[in-house]
């Protein structure tokens, strides 16, 4: 049994019935968004996309995050397999699994829609006040 489908039976367990409590119980979209959809996950796949870095590489790229914050983050990425944890005990360094180069594409969609927004967003503001 998948991760997403026990978070959808263990909530359908809670609510006493077989249904899941949303028709996007079963949807993959839906399980990666609330996944991703913190603060740091995206931030971090970012920046292992340009390569291994070690956790202080990571800490630097990445301020303000703090060294708790960016720990639980990357244990949840290894969790659901986009980032593994390579090297000794000395050496320790993450980088991108073959599931989180996959993704590169679209968090690099993701990244660049708010910037493609805005500049609507001004156009459309500077449309409406010249009328």
């Amino acid at each position: 049994m998948s991760r997403m489908d026990r978070d959808t039976a263990s909530v359908a367990e809670q609510k006493g019935s077989r249904t899941p409590r949303s028709v996007f119980g079963h949807c993959p979209a839906h399980w990666l968004l609330r996944q991703l959809g913190d603060r740091w996950s995206v931030p971090v796949l970012s920046a292992l996309s340009l390569g291994p870095k070690r956790f202080s590489q990571l800490r630097e790229d990445l301020q303000p995050i703090s060294p708790k914050m960016l720990d639980s983050t990357l244990k949840k990425l290894i969790r659901i397999g986009f980032v593994k944890r390579c090297g000794t005990h000395s050496q320790i360094y993450y980088e991108l699994t073959a599931l989180g180069l996959s993704s590169r594409p679209a968090v690099r969609k993701l990244l660049s829609w708010p910037l493609r927004q805005n500049v609507m967003l001004y156009i459309r503001e500077s449309m409406d006040h010249k009328a």
